[in-house]
């Protein structure tokens, strides 16, 4: 099980599209992401997987920077909060 990742772990993968990172521990460190650098570098990611890995909180800037982003599973989670900041490419003011 994996537990920790730094927001410099995904460096060297900016053209990943595919992440399955389910069934570890990485809730904390997700919680603990309230400036949404965890996942800033994976703008092409279009399939994420995060299910069971012990996530409760989401913070509002997680998941920001994947504007590719598709497909997210967080299933097998216990999540009590997730106040999401929604951005669109529509031109809409």
């Amino acid at each position: 099980f994996c537990s920790n990742i730094s927001d410099q772990f995904f460096r060297y993968a900016s053209s990943l599209e595919n992440l399955q990172l389910q069934e570890n521990l990485l809730g904390s460190v997700i919680r603990q992401d309230t400036e949404g650098r965890l996942f800033d570098q994976l703008p092409n990611v279009r399939t994420m997987n995060l299910s069971s890995n012990g996530i409760t909180i989401i913070p509002p800037y997680a998941f920001s920077p994947m504007k590719g982003l598709e497909v997210l599973d967080l299933s097998f989670n216990k999540i009590v909060e997730w106040v999401h900041k929604l951005t669109c490419g529509c031109g809409a003011a």
